[in-house]
C-alpha cells in the first residue's frame, strides 16, 4: 500500500495547522508533519523576515505587506529560501519512500514550491490532496 500524502495549502490564519493536527490526531497511522512552521524553526535568525535585523531575509524569508489588505502579509522566499523549500520537499518525498505517511502544512506561499513538490510527487510514488 502506498504511504498517505496530504498536502493542506491555504491563506494564514486559515486553519491549516488546526487541521493538520485534527488529522494527525484522528488518523490511524503516523504522519509525519512538514510545513513552514516546522521549517522556519531550523532557520537560522538572520535568513528569516520576522526580525527587524534579519540581515538575510532577502537572501533567505522575508514578510510584506499584502496591497489592498490591512494588516496581512505574505511571506516571499529569496533564493536560500528557496533552496531550503526543496530541501523540505525532497524530505517529504523521502519519507513516502521509506513508507512513512507525510501531512505538509502551508505550502502555498510560492507557486515555484508548489510545483516543486507537484513534480516530486509526481513519479507514481505519491499523490497530493489540496484543500
Amino acid at each position: 500500500m502506498e504511504p498517505l500524502c496530504l498536502v493542506i495549502n491555504g491563506p494564514s490564519a486559515a486553519g491549516k495547522s488546526t487541521l493538520t493536527t485534527a488529522i494527525q490526531d484522528r488518523a490511524d497511522i503516523p504522519l509525519l508533519r512538514f510545513g513552514l512552521d516546522e521549517l522556519f524553526r531550523m532557520v537560522p535568525d538572520h535568513w528569516g523576515g520576522g526580525l527587524p535585523s534579519a540581515r538575510h531575509s532577502d537572501l533567505g524569508f522575508r514578510y510584506e505587506d499584502v496591497d489592498g489588505y490591512d494588516g496581512m502579509r505574505r511571506i516571499r522566499s529569496g533564493p536560500d529560501g528557496m533552496l531550503m523549500l526543496g530541501a523540505m520537499n525532497a524530505a517529504v518525498v523521502a519519507m513516502l519512500q521509506v513508507g512513512q505517511g507525510v501531512i505538509v502544512d502551508g505550502q502555498a506561499f510560492e507557486p515555484e514550491a508548489n510545483r516543486d513538490l507537484e513534480a516530486r510527487l509526481g513519479s507514481g510514488h505519491a499523490s497530493a490532496s489540496e484543500q
